[in-house]
Parts: C-alpha cells; sequence; structure tokens
C-alpha cells in the first residue's frame, strides 16, 4: 500500500459563496487540514453522521453501508488518492470472501460510507502540499481591523 497521512473529519461547513460544503480531512500528526469541496448532498449527509442523526428512511450512504454489510462484506479504510484537473479521487477498501477490493468512488462519497461505520480515513503522502494550516489562512483572509485585540 502508498504511503498515506491518517485524517479525521475534523469539520464540514456550508460555504455561501460557492453553495459548496467545504470538508476539513485533518493530518492527525501536524493538525493540517485537506480542504475539499463537496456538493450540497455529500456535505449534508457527512454532517449528519458527524452529528448522529437519524433519518426516518436510509439515504444513499446508509444503503452502500446495508449493501455492502448484506453481500457479507466489511469496509476497511477509505483513501484519498490523487488530485487531476482540480478534482480529488479516492478508493473504498472492502473485504469480501478473504479479498480485498479497491473500488472507485468519489471523495464525498467515501467520506460519508466513512463516518457512518467508523473505519478509518487516509490520504496518500503524494497529496501532502495539498493540506494547509487553517489558522493561517483565516488570519490571511482577515484584515487587520477585523479582529479582535
Amino acid at each position: 500500500m502508498e504511503e498515506v497521512i491518517p485524517v479525521i473529519v475534523d469539520s464540514v461547513r456550508f460555504e455561501a459563496q460557492s453553495s459548496m460544503y467545504r470538508v476539513n480531512l485533518k493530518d492527525r500528526t501536524t493538525g493540517k487540514v485537506l480542504p475539499i469541496f463537496v456538493g450540497a448532498f455529500e456535505g449534508n449527509a457527512i454532517a449528519m453522521a458527524l452529528k448522529g442523526i437519524p433519518t426516518a428512511r436510509p439515504m444513499t450512504h446508509d444503503l452502500m453501508a446495508s449493501v455492502i454489510q448484506g453481500l457479507d462484506g466489511e469496509v476497511l479504510r477509505v483513501v484519498v488518492t490523487d488530485l487531476r484537473d482540480n478534482i480529488y479521487y479516492a478508493l473504498i477498501y472492502i473485504r469480501q470472501d478473504g479479498k480485498e477490493l479497491a473500488i472507485d468512488s468519489r471523495p464525498s462519497d467515501a467520506i460519508a460510507l466513512a463516518t457512518r461505520l467508523g473505519v478509518p480515513i487516509y490520504v496518500v503522502k503524494k497529496l501532502a502540499d495539498k493540506f494547509v494550516d487553517e489558522l493561517e489562512e483565516i488570519l490571511a483572509k482577515t484584515e487587520p481591523g477585523e479582529t479582535v485585540h
């Protein structure tokens, strides 16, 4: 397996300017975050899973989890694997019948599934330069007069 960085979903925020959700994957070692912008449906699904908000009927990612488990599969981990043309890519690793399968996925779907099942999330090390120091990023966008001293 390629070298990976273990991350947690640090936050999910709606970004009004883009009408998308920003999912911050936080490096457990450095504290830096990898921001990934996702659609409203996926962002909401991730936020609901993190907050433990139940739904009256299964959402798409709940259905994915049920199908995998119903077929005697087990989700082992998800990995954000690449960035090409400003699009992130991910794999969902599933064990079934003693075999490990790597299933191509959008990171948003992989993260939504991982948050429901409590499985580890990783980012490949080659994407380490895409992580940002969130505090530095916030300060760079803040005008000196906007802060409280």
